[in-house]
């Protein structure tokens, strides 16, 4: 049984909303917590595991760029 996520994804090929990203300067830290990446997923882990398996099963049309919010710390 389908999802309506994966029903929507399907339609659509993005999700209904953007989801979150944060991004890190390696210099920085936060709260004395160091970032080994440059990039970290804070929202969305669901969302984007439909968008990886789209394009594992080579799903056609699926646009280059989708919503997304990105967060910096400063």
């Amino acid at each position: 049984m389908k999802t309506w996520l994966a029903k929507y994804f399907i339609e659509n090929k993005t999700w209904p909303k953007p989801i979150i990203i944060l991004t890190v300067n390696q210099i920085q830290s936060y709260q004395n917590i160091k970032f080994s990446k440059d990039f970290h997923l804070l929202e969305g882990h669901m969302r984007l595991a439909y968008m990886r398996a789209q394009y594992r099963n080579k799903i056609e049309n699926i646009p280059k760029s989708h919503l997304t919010w990105v967060v910096k710390i400063v």
